[in-house]
């Protein structure tokens, strides 16, 4: 035992390096080695995955300072702010309607005619008395100078001679009434006769209405009537025409008439603009339109927290979670970065913003722990869109 002791005690290096002990201590040392060089070659290959990853769709929600329950529409009427309704002065068969619905027409434009033939024989019979007494004024005025006629008898026939003179500019006034024209600029709302139809004097034929602006009318509830602050007139409201496509159009509140409807309990409200390009639709009196108002703007009120879907805020990886301090995802130049913001307090599914982020921007709201900042992404549309 003893020899073989210092046999072992005596084992030089070099013998080391041959038994298998050496062998061990190489196979771990070989593992390490590859351990390391594994994850180091690992490395970049996760960043080049995050460059080569597809675009990611998001859901994203647009902030904005009004919300459903803050936007009231109500359905409404076009009235002209200016209108007229144009008549004949005198009753007769309609000739000719020269003029359609829509039209645009200047002063002095001929609007419609009557048949005038019977004013025309007024006019003729009339010029013939004027004629004729004419030429007894003339013969009695020159057997005056000879004393052949009293004064009393030129006296008559001058009489008659006015009274002739007033006839026949009666007779053509009526034969020029048979022919309507429009007396000022406008445009035709509504034509109320037909051709060959028999029209009596001061009997409605078109509506005519200016050119430049138009009113609608719109009955709005009593309790919001209430509300409203008299300087808030300033407010313009959006409008809607049924006969316009997807175009909207401020108008001026002129007031609200001041007796309210007993069935509805709603007040008039009127309001003006000017007429919208004839290019973009033909607008009648009596067509449809749609208000839309934004109740803070229209009570005074003041503008609305932003809000946001709860599930769009959260507190980012091991930051501490602050009362009123959280993290969103902001959308832009189709990419995505991490925005600290204050937050309010709950409102159904919606929570208020209070800092960090403006109206217009647009957030993430799903998915938004799997993001990171900088990545980019597209918006999700619908498969159906």
């Amino acid at each position: 035992m003893t020899g073989a002791n210092s046999r072992v005690e005596g084992r030089s290096d070099d013998d080391f390096s041959t038994g298998p002990n050496y062998r061990n201590f190489i196979g771990k040392a070989a593992a390490v080695v590859g351990l390391a060089l594994l994850v180091s070659g690992c490395q970049p290959q996760a960043q080049a995955s995050k460059a080569s990853d597809p675009i990611k769709p998001v859901k994203l929600f647009t902030l904005s300072t009004s919300h459903a329950d803050d936007v009231r529409t109500f359905p409404g009427e076009i009235v002209p702010a200016s209108q007229a309704k144009l008549s004949f002065k005198v009753s007769g068969q309609v000739q000719d309607i020269l003029v359609t619905e829509g039209d645009e027409i200047k002063a002095g434009d001929v609007v419609a005619r009557l048949d005038p033939t019977d004013y025309q024989v007024q006019v003729d019979l009339a010029k013939a008395n004027y004629d004729l007494a004419q030429a007894q004024y003339t013969r009695f005025k020159a057997i005056a100078r000879q004393n052949a006629a009293t004064a009393a008898q030129l006296d008559e026939a001058r009489a008659s001679l006015a009274q002739a003179k007033i006839n026949l500019t009666n007779a053509k006034n009526q034969l020029a009434y048979t022919t309507l024209v429009a007396p000022y600029d406008g445009t035709v709302g509504n034509v109320f006769i037909e051709p060959n139809e028999f029209v009596a004097a001061a009997n409605p034929v078109v509506m005519l209405m200016a050119l430049d602006t138009i009113d609608l009318e719109f009955n709005i509830p009593s309790d919001l009537v209430a509300e409203i602050e008299d300087d808030k007139t300033t407010y313009q409201p959006l409008v809607k025409f049924d006969a316009i496509d997807n175009r909207s159009f401020r108008a001026d509140i002129r007031g609200f008439v001041a007796s309210s409807d007993p069935g509805t309990r709603s007040y008039k409200a009127i309001l003006t603009m000017p007429m919208p390009a004839k290019r973009l639709g033909n607008i009648l009196p009596g067509m449809s339109a749609t208000l839309t108002v934004e109740l803070n703007e229209l009570t005074g009120n003041g503008p609305k927290p932003l809000l946001v879907p709860a599930e769009a805020v959260f507190s980012h990886g091991n930051q501490p979670i602050k009362l009123n301090k959280r993290q969103v995802w902001r959308y832009q130049n189709e990419q995505v970065r991490l925005v600290n913001v204050g937050v309010g307090r709950l409102q159904g599914n919606f929570i208020e913003i209070t800092a960090g982020l403006k109206p217009g921007d647009q957030v993430v709201t799903a998915g938004v722990q799997s993001l990171y900042s900088g990545q980019t992404v597209k918006p999700w549309v619908p498969e159906n869109h």
